[in-house]
């Protein structure tokens, strides 16, 4: 006599196209359905499984909203929140291109520049900041934008502006020297600007979807 836990096991298993895993041969299967054409126990138990399986399988298909439209709008819209005045826009470019000279006499070894000696080493280093510096006002001024670069910006200008008042206090420099550091603070001022009058693109806005609010499956 065959186990209910076993007849229901195999039968299962048969219904859904497999066997289970201990080999359970053919022959045994039809054993399992005759105990379950008799037993009244593993007849119901079978029936309801069988409606579980039908109701999981069988639904209606969620309607999904079509996003498309809303979201070309976000983009349309963020892009024109990167429109700024040409005249910002000229601003930016002209220290992006002042930051982009000075990077250059650096590795040109263009010493005594302001009053400022510096090494090849010290050049070299000098040289990648300025660049870094210069796409990145270079970059504003092309997309109007400011996202993802401000943080980079105002560390940048804070510890250039610290260190200017702290040698300027000591005396260890000139205010002449100094002013190589002009263009920076200059162009982080007119992110500042950008930013305040337009605003960086925010990331995506809830666009109404909500789960809870599609059709339910029966």
């Amino acid at each position: 006599m065959m186990d209910c836990n076993k007849v229901r096991e195999i039968v299962t298993s048969a219904r859904d196209g497999g066997l289970p895993t201990d080999g359970t041969p053919a022959g045994d299967v039809a054993i399992a359905l005759a105990h379950a054409g008799e037993c009244s126990s593993c007849a119901s138990w079978i029936d309801a499984s069988e409606r579980i399986d039908r109701s999981i399988r069988i639904g209606l298909a969620r309607e999904i909203p079509d996003l498309t439209p809303r979201i070309m709008a976000e983009w349309d819209s963020a892009r024109q929140q990167g429109d700024i005045p040409l005249t910002t826009r000229l601003s930016l470019m002209i220290v992006a291109v002042l930051n982009a000279g000075l990077a250059f006499m650096h590795l040109a070894g263009s010493g005594g520049l302001f009053g400022v000696q510096t090494g090849p080493h010290s050049g070299a280093e000098l040289a990648a900041f300025e660049l870094a510096v210069a796409v990145v006002f270079a970059m504003t001024a092309w997309d109007g934008r400011t996202r993802g670069r401000m943080a980079f910006m105002a560390v940048i200008s804070a510890l250039t502006l610290a260190g200017t008042v702290r040698d300027l206090v000591m005396g260890s420099t000139s205010l002449v020297a100094e002013m190589v550091h002009l263009p920076v603070l200059v162009g982080f001022s007119l992110m500042l600007i950008v930013a305040a009058a337009h605003g960086s693109p925010r990331g995506p806005r809830n666009l109404g979807y909500r789960s809870d609010a599609l059709p339910q499956t029966p």
